[in-house]
């Protein structure tokens, strides 16, 4: 039973990414077995808690020391799945092409299924901006993005070429950043005063603490 499970979720997207024959569009839109992976990912992470002493019995790749199980299987298929749109990537394109094709396959992905959720809680909905509602969304956001921080940190400590790191740092900042200077703005707003007892960072500060994220910075 809890070989299965592992399998369910490892075994069975390793098969997927190996026998992909989907051709890709020269347009270099995102691939739709990087759609598929990256949903699957989500949802193993989402059940690290089991997986993570089923993995440690069974592993099916090497852990790292200092690296949780769950951390080590998703990083090996990413691994695979690179590699076979990098060989697709490589077959009749021409190099700056294929090079599009990956960056927006990765950042794309890696943005929605680590981001999305996060920038859910910075949405103002007109009719619901009480103090209650409010604070609920940035103890979310903190949480969340406490959460990415700390299982995420060790992905970047090292672990990008500078020119990728910058990228994503640029595709998730120009998002992200403004989201929450407005959303503290509107915070500030509607409880006055009382703000600063809630608010961990200021905009300006937020700033620096998101690109200390990416440079392996404790942000709390």
């Amino acid at each position: 039973m809890r070989l299965a499970i592992r399998d369910q979720h490892f075994k069975g997207l390793e098969d997927l990414i190996c026998r992909d024959e989907r051709p890709i569009r020269r347009r270099g839109k995102t691939h739709k077995l990087t759609v598929e992976v990256m949903n699957r990912l989500r949802d193993a992470f989402e059940d690290r808690d089991i997986l993570e002493p089923i993995l440690r019995d069974y592993p099916k790749v090497l852990v790292s020391e200092g690296m949780s199980s769950v951390s080590a299987h998703i990083a090996w298929i990413i691994e695979l799945l690179e590699t076979h749109l990098e060989a697709k990537s490589n077959i009749g394109w021409d190099g700056a092409l294929g090079c599009f094709f990956l960056m927006t396959n990765y950042l794309e992905d890696y943005q929605r299924s680590s981001w999305d959720t996060v920038l859910g809680f910075l949405k103002l909905d007109n009719g619901n901006l009480t103090a209650e509602s409010m604070t609920e969304k940035l103890s979310l956001f903190n949480d969340h993005f406490y959460r990415i921080w700390y299982d995420q940190i060790t992905w970047f400590d090292g672990g990008f070429e500078r020119e990728l790191r910058e990228e994503i740092i640029e595709s998730v900042c120009k998002i992200l950043v403004p989201a929450y200077e407005n959303f503290v703005a509107v915070f500030r707003d509607v409880l006055s005063e009382l703000a600063d007892d809630y608010i961990l960072y200021s905009a300006l500060k937020f700033n620096d603490a998101f690109y200390g994220f990416f440079k392996g910075f404790d942000w709390y």
